[in-house]
């Protein structure tokens, strides 16, 4: 009796003790987990990313930030049999134990023990830890894996650590998980791969950089190992078993996909794009041809010093990049062909002019047939001349937007006031860094710098009948979009010696060309109502080219090259029933309701016509002098026209000096040279000025002398109107 009492207290204290055990281990488990916690942030890797086209063509690989080859999966998409392969293999009891085999230590223990060869007791759990954690062996540092890998299980289930492994497990250098083990090895995605292939990823991660395929001549051995453990588990069957036996299995590197190189780095720069496949909107048939025909196009231009260009495709109703080429030749390092010539800031040239007679039409001050000034002109100093140095005198709005003149185009930018470019830019979100005064009337003929991608957005207006859909603005109205559209279409082209209507097999496309300074950058933006498209030639280092290059004579060919490519059906804009066509005096000065077809009219026209008032047009002594004397006109007939009425009652121009300037003269200029114009107008020649510096009387258009210090500069005119600026000069 005794010693049955002895016993059963003996069993009792040992239960005790065990529980006692368990519940300090408990304790201490948790306050070594509050201690020191699990870092989630470890377990949340960076991953490569693969961009495919919009018809999931994969197309470019990237790198993940800290040098893997690591493309993310779920592990609801790796095929069942190689999760099942590699549970058998790595960690038969995965789902059954708490992250530690003890039976699987015990055995390892025993063995590295009694034998020389030894065995690793790790589960996937283990693996996982070691992976994320890695660490030196020692004893210690496997006691804290072990409490690691009870975190890990804390934290995450069973399917989440497995998922951890799919994506993290090494196979050799720099490539991890096994999607991207797949592709390297065997050019595949997962659910290409056969049994035999499983079969062999599943030996990789126990000694990647010996087990890798692409470094054994025979793979049979390590696979047929796998298969064996396969059949014994009834995970496949006999006939399964022989034909993965049978299959000639081989492994070779492959390379990793690098194609659409730019747009790929502008989204990765752009975006915060964490996953790792990303579906574009590239259209990668048309990308390459691009691609290949700008390289072949672009060649013909090394003997002129050209050698870059660029292009962008854009879909006009979804605004969706179809095709997007940095560079002719992204390996071309001499002529620095890594650069990106779609998103490189750079001056536009004449390419916004459109925007300037599109804001002037809709301001009723032009219609498509009213003549302009193309003569000498000055704007406060600014005095502009045409491409050629030559000037055109009077010219239709139509004809000078075909031949892309900037003396009449930077006057109406001049009148549009406060609805000028600069604030259709601004609308639109595009370029505008500095206040308007900063950019001035250059504006108009190329003085920002725009990238090729904002140029083709902003073109994207007029083919979306003036809406600027980014931001869904109202930027123009559909008539003046289409009247534009339509003077655009019939431009010069140089491929045909002539217009568009005169080439009738052509592509119908709105384009308009644009040339730098010195030839550096040569444009063409083209449009129809289904896609917008930009072309950029010249050199990313900024080096003119040479010859007489211009975008008309070299890029606007390519543009009608890639839209007979592009598009089969020859579709137009409609024409708004807004618009009419009516008889009016296209005189550049006369009334401002259409209404004077009188005999002092000189050009009779037949026009379109949506607005139904006109606004006068400026006018200065220059432009008077020169309707009196080139326009077969009087000052007398002038005088009648309303218009002239409104502006013979305003101030007169102060040309020169320009006002709150501050002129620079160097001490060591001679005061002969340290001279000034001063120069006023007024509206009507029969006008008396009188002008004014400091209080003295002084002659107009004279030329004098000044020294350092502040000058107030009046101009009275018939002693009732008078207009005045202020000045200062400075020595250095």
């Amino acid at each position: 009796m005794f010693n049955k009492i002895s016993n059963s207290k003996k069993l009792r204290l040992f239960f005790k003790a065990m529980l006692g055990i368990f519940l300090l281990s408990v304790f201490l488990g948790i306050c070594l987990n509050i201690l020191f916690p699990l870092d989630k942030k470890l377990y949340d890797f960076k991953y490569s990313k693969i961009f495919y086209s919009k018809d999931m063509k994969a197309m470019r690989m990237k790198i993940s930030d800290d040098g893997f080859w690591r493309f993310y999966t779920d592990n609801e998409k790796v095929p069942k049999l190689l999760k099942n392969s590699i549970l058998v293999f790595e960690d038969k009891y995965f789902y059954k134990h708490f992250g530690v085999n003890i039976f699987s230590i015990g055995r390892a223990l025993f063995n590295n023990l009694v034998n020389k060869t030894r065995i690793g007791a790790s589960t996937i759990s283990m693996q996982v830890v070691k992976i994320v954690e890695p660490k030196q062996r020692t004893y210690l540092n496997k006691i804290i894996e072990i409490f690691r890998t009870f975190q890990l299980e804390l934290n995450y289930s069973k399917e989440e650590i497995l998922n951890i492994y799919f994506n993290k497990a090494p196979y050799g250098g720099n490539i991890e998980g096994l999607r991207a083990a797949t592709y390297f090895y065997f050019g595949k995605d997962l659910n290409e791969l056969t049994t035999s292939e499983m079969a062999i990823l599943t030996t990789i991660p126990k000694n990647p950089n010996i087990n890798r395929p692409d470094r054994q001549k025979n793979l049979d051995k390590k696979r047929d190992k796998v298969l064996n453990k396969l059949i014994k588990n009834n995970l496949i069957d006999k006939s399964q078993y022989n034909r993965a036996k049978d299959e000639n299995i081989s492994s070779q590197k492959h390379d990793f996909l690098f194609d659409v190189i730019q747009y790929t780095n502008t989204l990765t720069t752009q975006h915060n794009l964490n996953k790792t496949d990303i579906k574009t909107t590239i259209d990668y048939e048309l990308q390459t041809f691009i691609q290949n025909y700008l390289k072949k196009e672009t060649k013909k231009y090394k003997n002129y010093d050209l050698y870059n260009s660029a292009a962008i495709v854009i879909d006009n109703k979804s605004l969706e990049i179809k095709a997007y080429i940095g560079s002719n030749d992204f390996y071309d390092k001499k002529n620095a062909g890594e650069n990106d010539g779609v998103f490189m800031k750079k001056s536009p040239g004449s390419t916004l002019k459109p925007f300037v007679y599109a804001l002037a039409l809709d301001e009723g001050l032009i219609t498509p047939k009213r003549m302009l000034l193309d003569i000498p002109l000055n704007f406060k100093g600014y005095t502009p001349k045409n491409y050629n140095g030559k000037f055109h005198g009077q010219i239709s709005m139509e004809e000078a937007l075909k031949l892309s003149l900037n003396i009449p185009v930077i006057d109406l930018q001049n009148q549009l006031g406060e609805n000028s470019l600069y604030e259709l830019l601004e609308k639109t979100g595009i370029g505008i860094k500095e206040l308007k005064n900063t950019y001035g009337l250059a504006l108009a003929v190329g003085g920002i710098d725009l990238s090729l991608l904002e140029l083709t957005k902003l073109f994207t207006i007029l083919a979306n009948k003036g809406e600027y859909k980014y931001n869904n603005q109202k930027i123009l109205s559909e008539e003046s979009s289409y009247l534009i559209s339509e003077i655009l279409s019939n431009g010069y082209r140089s491929k045909f010696n002539g217009y568009w209507e005169s080439s009738l097999n052509s592509k119908r496309v709105a384009f308009k060309t644009g040339t730098s300074s010195d030839a550096k950058h040569l444009y063409t933006i083209g449009y129809t109502p289904n896609h917008t498209i930009g072309l950029w030639f010249g050199n990313f280092d900024g080096k003119k080219t040479k010859g007489e290059l211009t975008g008309l004579n070299t890029v606007s060919d390519s543009l009608i090259q890639i839209f007979e490519r592009i598009e089969k059906n020859n579709d137009w804009f409609k024409k708004p029933s807004s618009i009419k066509i009516k008889n009016i005096c296209a005189d550049y000065f006369n009334n401002d309701n259409f209404a004077d077809i009188s005999k002092t009219c000189k050009n009779k026209v037949v026009d379109f016509v949506f607005k139904k008032e006109q606004k006068c047009m400026s006018l200065n002594t220059q432009k008077l002098q020169y309707l009196i004397k080139n326009a077969s006109t009087n000052i007398s007939t002038i005088a009648q026209n309303s218009c002239y009425k409104k502006l013979i009652n305003q101030n007169p121009i102060i040309v020169e000096p320009i006002a709150n300037k501050e002129y620079v003269f160097s001490k060591l200029i001679p005061k002969k040279l340290r001279v000034l114009k001063f120069e006023c107008q007024g509206y009507n020649k029969k006008d008396i000025l009188t002008l004014y510096l400091n209080g003295k009387i002084i002659k107009n258009n004279s030329y004098l002398q000044v020294e350092e210090g502040n000058y107030k500069f009046t101009c009275i005119q018939d002693f009732d109107k008078y207009s005045e600026i202020k000045f200062n000069i400075k020595d250095f």
